[in-house]
């Protein structure tokens, strides 16, 4: 597992189980792996270019806050079956293109590129996988694709791996245009959230005009109605801000226009 502190900001902790990488810190999320995988790439290549013995690190009355670990910029802990391992991730050096790093339980002091700080997640977010769809985790040989009219039904033949239209009719499918479709839903990513889907049809037309559920004409509750639904908006969108998360997230309005 990786465990990152990040100064003052919340923690960020991910484990690694049968080759896939799961946030559980501070959120329970599946991971972008490739990110973190390239993080710890980056950090076993890291050589470094000066170490500062720790007898002379000894020497030195103020040799924490010199460093930058007082107070460092991240707390890095690897965990394995048989080994922990704290790193701490202190001050940059004055030109500013290395950074100060030692291993907990040591005295010895490294001197390594700054570039490290360029993969540390920033947030929780830069970690959080924003596929809407990880197909490749998912064991499938089915596909229903419906609406308010029709649905339709594929079905993957086991031997050949062709895909066949059984609903609404039986009949042999376009496997390469199904393929390409797939790919493109792997591919889709998420950064736009709704919190509430036109409110007005829930509050307006539900509680006022009586026309959809619950189907009440009643102005005073349709004031209450709109509170609610504007607090749960707030609460909704001040959690996901305090995530971390990145994205746009919002409320989806029903706008009518009108011309003379």
């Amino acid at each position: 597992s990786v465990q990152l502190g990040l100064g003052d900001q919340m923690e960020i902790q991910a484990v690694r189980t049968n080759g896939n990488w799961q946030l559980v810190k501070p959120i329970s999320y599946p991971a972008q792996a490739a990110s973190i995988d390239t993080f710890l790439l980056v950090l076993q290549q890291l050589a470094p270019a000066v170490v500062i013995p720790g007898a002379e690190v000894r020497q030195r009355k103020t040799g924490d806050q010199d460093f930058g670990f007082a107070k460092p910029q991240a707390t890095l802990t690897l965990k394995s079956r048989d080994v922990v391992r704290p790193i701490l991730i202190g001050a940059r050096t004055a030109p500013g293109d290395q950074v100060y790093v030692q291993v907990v339980g040591t005295e010895d002091v490294y001197v390594v590129d700054a570039d490290l700080l360029k993969v540390l997640p920033g947030k929780t977010d830069d970690w959080r996988d924003t596929a809407l769809a990880d197909l490749g985790r998912m064991l499938f040989d089915r596909i229903s694709v419906s609406n308010t009219v029709a649905t339709l039904e594929l079905q993957r033949d086991p031997s050949n791996r062709l895909w066949r239209l059984t609903r609404p009719m039986s009949a042999r499918a376009d496997s390469q245009l199904i393929h390409l479709s797939l790919q493109k839903l792997n591919a889709a990513r998420v950064t736009r959230f709704v919190t509430h889907n036109e409110p007005i049809v829930t509050s307006v037309m539900g509680h006022r005009v009586g026309l959809l559920a619950p189907g009440i004409r009643d102005l005073r509750i349709t004031g209450r109605a709109i509170h609610h639904l504007l607090l749960s908006h707030g609460l909704a969108v001040a959690a996901y801000r305090a995530s971390g998360r990145r994205g746009e997230i919002g409320i989806t309005n029903a706008n009518t226009s009108y011309e003379p």
